[in-house]
């Protein structure tokens, strides 16, 4: 059981053999010179570290003044091409070169459309195509030019480069292989710039744009630089039949079709097969795209403007191969049985009802609308999400999602419970003929935004059984309103009715022994069968303690109001490889049935902070912030969804507030990860430590995918056995050992922590001091205290009159009375190391403000 993971980070560049110096050497064959010693901050590595987060990869450029070949824009070295692929590029995790202080980015996956025409005129109207053709993109230009770059991804594989050349210049769309540069200087010492940088948008928020619309881009952009026509395709417009949804069909079919075919992933060969057999079996029609729109949103990776593109880009280049029978395949795949809402016998009930649109009373129509999907809204699994309107999607094997219903989903649930028709007078019989139409945007958008919605609260999602004070188990699917929790993916659990303590400490076994490769770091170890193992005969460890508790946690999250999180921490120098991640990737599958989807801390607090609200908002049941390494790590927001429900977050580039009302279990790993300020009381640490220089080079028989398959299919299993020691303690909370007060976790305390400790685990709780004591603040604000109470006792004293050693740590970089003031209202009663520090305000108008150290009774 392989219990390594290779970690690879900015922090720890990987361990793989040095490039050889031929791919840093430049043509003339002499090798260049060794790279300067990393400084306090190499701006040029930090940007191009941006650039490799935003899904980039970014490459090394010869300075614009060099004075080799094509200065500015050729790489640095022959291989440039692998070095920008390996998994972390060598440019990102090192200081910048002296003589290659520019920056490209490879291609592969990418469709740079570089515009080299000079005319100021001509270059305006092929961007103004480019945008109209394929949205708006980022864009690099620079002062002295009207040349200019736009970059947008390809909407599958890898494409080659293709280009056109006229009398006017030349118009690339840069593929595989290819490079452009992107940051530092012209040859011409203009600064590239952009409209908005690359490192702001990541690249899988690119608009994706697919062959068939850049060949019809080349074709209109051939006739404005002079150039000729690329080599036509035949043009299927005149002889082109849609299949037989027809033109003029009855868009539910389509609509029913794509709301039976999964789009879970960022799967674009998926995505454009479906456009294009929608655009075919439409006719290309608004019926068309509002469906496939309102598919697309289902993944936030399919933003309107990439439908946009695509589908002008069908219109110009209609398919011919592919329609309604391609949707029809896919739908009865996903959902075998499935049918054409239209082919259903009206007796079997199929038949949905008419909704008027009323012309001159839009809000009537909508209230109609509302009405009719609030009556199903359980089966769309359409719910009230602290206020937002948000829908599951719950993939097989993979963690349920929450998505932001837009005025697209809307329109496709309108019409999937009724046929939006107008009524009009047959000029000719006088007659009301009922004709069907498309639900109207206007109505849809102004839907999204209603705040008049009767929809059922959804607080979060369980994949755990239900489990209730009195020791009940509930494992039914769905909607259940007394938790207000959709239960999903409950597995088969037998758990005795009344357990005994035997039982209890048997289960308690059998989940200690699944688990009894990690390296714990305090547990006790034997050597069995060529592996290390945790000695079962011995209690638990503090850190195997943790872990017990945070598998505990994780299984009771959805039924507890509150809990602590989980830290898997390792050593900082020798901790990659230990299995961290393995550790809570097992725990989610236990509880959940599926490992979580990870989220890494960015490169400052606000993005960590964005992050996790973003993750809150759309995860379901865990939080997993991986690979947080020697952070002293705090979060406002982690710390209030841990202790306050519901709790209110600011969502980044607004000024709007999100309630959140999280179930999720919080879970983090790092190496050499500790914990500050009042995070530290939220958080058990689990210590691991394979006590040895490169854990990763452990070998087990199984493999890290057996390992986690091997749990999968005991998940009933060892999910019982978590049950057993939990109904245990329920039954015999009287006769319970009681450990330490863990304010907040009251009721966390009772129902996990207080039945393990009577089955032989270490408190969790006792190791949250140590976890303050390794907390870097809180060392410094001992280490003040104490020369404070060496130099002064317990005298009152100004803040001018401090002596040297206490001033220079309140002011390390002697920044004035002023900042030690600050610096010392800040610690006014504050406790630390036996200490707390008081406050005697000034008497009078002119006297000073003194400052007492006081000895406490209580160390906390």
């Amino acid at each position: 059981m392989n219990h390594m993971r290779p970690i690879i980070t900015i922090d720890e560049p990987p361990d793989w053999p040095q490039p050889p110096i031929e791919i840093y050497a430049t043509e003339a064959i002499e090798p260049e010179p060794e790279p300067e010693k990393p400084g306090p901050v190499d701006p040029i590595q930090s940007l191009r570290a941006k650039l490799f987060d935003a899904g980039f990869k970014p490459i090394p450029l010869y300075s614009w003044n060099h004075p080799g070949t094509s200065p500015g824009k050729r790489p640095l070295g022959s291989g440039w091409q692998i070095e920008a692929r390996q998994p972390t590029p060598f440019c990102v995790t090192h200081n910048a070169v002296p003589h290659a202080l520019n920056t490209g980015i490879l291609c592969d996956g990418l469709r740079g459309l570089d515009i080299d025409v000079d005319d100021a005129e001509i270059a305006g109207r092929v961007k103004a195509l480019a945008i109209e053709t394929f949205g708006d993109a980022p864009l690099r230009y620079r002062a002295n030019s009207p040349r200019v770059t736009l970059v947008y991804r390809a909407a599958a594989g890898e494409p080659e480069k293709k280009s056109i050349t006229g009398s006017f210049g030349k118009v690339e769309i840069l593929g595989k292989g290819q490079q452009f540069a992107a940051f530092g200087r012209h040859h011409t010492g203009a600064e590239l710039q952009w409209q908005r940088s690359l490192t702001e948008w990541p690249r899988d928020t690119l608009p994706a744009i697919t062959e068939t619309a850049v060949a019809a881009f080349l074709s209109a952009a051939a006739t404005i630089i002079g150039a000729d026509a690329p080599k036509a395709t035949p043009d299927h417009q005149t002889e082109h039949a849609p299949s037989q949804f027809g033109p003029s069909a009855d868009p539910l079919d389509i609509a029913a079709a794509l709301a039976a075919i999964p789009n879970l992933t960022r799967d674009w060969d998926h995505w454009c097969r479906v456009g294009l057999a929608t655009f075919a079996a439409s006719g290309g029609s608004p019926e068309g795209f509002a469906a496939w729109a309102a598919w697309s949103s289902r993944c936030e990776a399919h933003d309107i403007a990439a439908c946009r593109a695509a589908w002008a880009g069908y219109e110009k280049n209609p398919p011919d191969d592919i329609g309604v029978g391609t949707l029809i395949f896919l739908a009865k795949e996903a959902r075998p049985g499935w049918t054409k809402p239209t082919e259903a016998a009206p007796s079997a009930g199929a038949a949905l009802p008419d909704l008027v649109d009323h012309p001159g009373d839009l809000p009537a129509t909508e209230r109609a609308a509302m009405r009719r999907i609030e009556a199903v809204a359980v089966d769309l699994r359409l719910f009230d999400r602290g206020g937002d309107l948000i829908r599951l999607v719950a993939p097989p094997d993979k963690p349920i999602r929450f998505h932001p219903v837009t005025h697209h989903t809307i329109t496709g649930l309108v019409h999937s419970v009724c046929r939006p028709v107008r009524l009009k007078e047959n000029p000719k019989t006088k007659e009301i003929d009922v004709i069907p139409v498309t639900f109207p945007r206007r109505g849809a958008e102004s839907m999204a935004e209603s705040s008049e919605w009767k929809l059922p609260i959804l607080d979060g999602v369980a994949c755990a059984p239900l489990l209730h004070e009195t020791g009940s188990i509930r494992t039914t699917n769905g909607y259940d309103p007394a938790t207000r929790l959709w239960c999903e993916n409950m597995p088969d659990v037998a758990v005795s009715p009344r357990p005994s303590r035997q039982d209890a400490a048997t289960a308690l076994r059998v989940i200690r022994t699944a688990f009894a490769t990690f390296p714990f770091k305090d547990s006790a170890r034997v050597t069995a069968f060529d592996a290390d193992l945790v000695d079962l005969d011995q209690p638990p460890g503090n850190a195997e303690s943790a872990f017990l508790h945070g598998l505990m946690t994780a299984i009771c999250k959805p039924s507890l109001w509150l809990t602590p999180g989980l830290i898997v921490n390792a050593p900082q120098q020798s901790g990659a490889g230990s299995g961290k991640g393995l550790l809570i990737s097992a725990i989610c599958q236990i509880a959940y049935g599926a490992p979580p989807v990870s989220i890494t801390a960015g490169h400052s607090a606000d993005e960590l902070e964005k992050r996790i609200v973003t993750s809150l908002m759309t995860a379901s049941n865990a939080i997993f912030l991986d690979n947080a390494n020697g952070l002293a790590l705090t979060s406002s927001t982690l710390e209030n969804v841990i202790t306050e429900r519901p709790a209110a977050a600011r969502v980044f580039n607004t000024t709007g507030m999100k309630t959140l009302n999280s179930t999720a279990f919080v879970a983090l790993t790092g190496n050499g990860l500790t914990v500050s300020e009042d995070m530290a009381r939220r958080i058990l640490i689990c210590e691991i430590d394979a006590k040895m220089e490169d854990p990763e080079s452990r070998e087990f028989p199984d493999g890290r995918d057996g390992f986690l398959n091997g749990i999968r299919d005991r998940r009933g299993e060892l999910l019982a056995a978590v049950l057993t020691v939990w109904r245990w303690g329920r039954q015999n909370e009287a006769s319970l050992t009681r450990g330490k007060p863990f304010g907040s976790f009251e009721t966390w305390s009772k129902w996990i922590r207080d039945p393990l400790l009577t089955l032989g685990c270490p408190d969790p709780v006792l190791a949250i001091a140590a976890a303050k004591a390794r907390d870097p603040k809180r060392r410094q604000t001992a280490e003040l205290f104490e020369a404070w109470w060496a130099a002064h006792d317990r005298l009152p004293m100004m803040a001018k009159d401090l002596c040297d050693e206490v001033k220079a740590i309140l002011d390390p970089h002697n920044r004035g009375r002023q900042t030690i003031i600050a610096a010392l209202t800040a610690k006014v009663d504050t406790r630390a190391a036996g200490y707390v520090l008081t406050k005697q305000e000034a008497p009078g108008a002119w006297g000073k403000a003194t400052y007492r150290l006081e000895k406490t009774t209580v160390q906390s």
